[in-house]
């Protein structure tokens, strides 16, 4: 958490916040071979990728996720960690799952501040042999929620900045 935080110390440019995040994920967990951002400007918009990561820099892929696995995180709004995905009953109807070769993935929501979802944070490792955990997930779940209040606080600071504008040209 302290690295999370210190990673989005004094950040307020939202564009910059993805990228800090899934670098910093990528210190704290070192099975994760991939990882990605997904966020919605509007609860009525589809989530859109704002930052992808893969360990391995020479495979340029976009990262993909299964929908099953995103409905449901934002559903239940909480995390969902699977130890080995491919085999895990709760995404038997996912293709996708199968197809990506994820063994074991975590996906968290992010709140906003009336706790409604507004993006995502994947992360995934394809190495059988290097699993989540549970703790994993909690860590990443908090995380989640630094990277929301994050996000929360640049969106304000924008709508603060753009009514000041506002009021100052009239």
């Amino acid at each position: 958490m302290l690295k999370i935080n210190r990673a989005l110390a004094g950040t307020v440019e939202i564009n910059n916040i993805s990228p800090k995040i899934l670098d910093t994920l990528f210190e704290i967990f070192p099975q994760a071979d991939r990882g990605s951002i997904l966020i919605r400007e509007s609860s009525d918009d589809p989530l859109i990728p704002v930052a992808q990561k893969h360990r391995d820099v020479s495979n340029d892929e976009t990262v993909r996720l299964s929908r099953t696995v995103l409905e449901r995180v934002l559903q239940e709004k909480s995390g969902i960690l699977s130890a080995d995905a491919a085999s895990d009953s709760r995404f038997s109807a996912s293709e996708s799952i199968s197809s990506l070769t994820i063994h074991s993935m975590m996906c968290v929501p992010m709140l906003d501040f009336s706790d409604e979802p507004f993006g995502v944070i994947n992360l995934d490792t394809q190495n059988p042999m290097k699993r989540f955990t549970d703790d994993d997930l909690q860590l990443l779940l908090a995380v989640a929620s630094q990277a929301a209040n994050s996000y929360e606080n640049a969106r304000l600071l924008v709508t603060s900045m753009e009514k000041e504008k506002q009021d100052k040209e009239m």
